[in-house]
């Protein structure tokens, strides 16, 4: 019978260098150019066995220069571009809707005259034209704040509507030229 016994042995600090590189460069030259992304991230976060040191470097080096290349870009998504001037498109809203509740309140006062918008009635009091001026006109104010632009519409409408209102009102003698 035979019989195999193993004993471990202990290397002694004087066997074993610290500072000697284990690495095989035959095994680990050709993944020098196909290091995966996983690979080289996990790089980045630490986990540096079994690579060769310029390899380290390299890997670092690019996830550097990809930093500054990244850094450096200029973030278009801030910019706005309109062909209108801001401030001036967002206080004509606010004046022509005042001139909407307005002409429309005062074109009321005559018994001829009727709101012809549908929900508020034919006869809506000043506090009714002003609450839906304040909801309507707060939600185009909100949605339109990423662009002035989208305010450009509403206006051209209610400009008409404050058109509308003085000529009915001409017409049934409220004002006259």
């Amino acid at each position: 019978m035979l019989v195999l016994a193993l004993t471990p042995g202990i290397a002694s600090s004087e066997t074993w260098d610290q500072n000697l590189d284990l690495t095989i460069p035959s095994l680990e030259m050709p993944l020098t150019w196909q290091l995966d992304s996983k690979a080289k991230q996990e790089i980045m976060m630490g986990f540096e066995c079994c690579y060769h040191n310029s390899l380290l470097e390299s890997v670092r080096n690019e996830a550097s220069l990809k930093s500054i290349t990244y850094k450096s870009k200029v973030n278009l998504n801030g910019l706005r571009f309109s062909l209108f001037d801001e401030k001036k498109v967002k206080t004509y809203f606010i004046v022509v809707n005042s001139l909407d509740v307005y002409t429309t309140y005062r074109g009321l006062k005559h018994p001829r005259v009727y709101e012809t918008n549908p929900i508020l009635g034919k006869r809506p009091a000043l506090g009714e034209l002003v609450a839906l001026k304040l909801t309507i006109g707060g939600l185009l104010w909100h949605f339109a704040d990423d662009n002035t632009d989208d305010l450009i519409f509403p206006n051209i409408l209610t400009t008409l509507a404050v058109i509308n209102n003085i000529e009915v009102m001409k017409s049934v003698g409220l004002i006259s030229y």
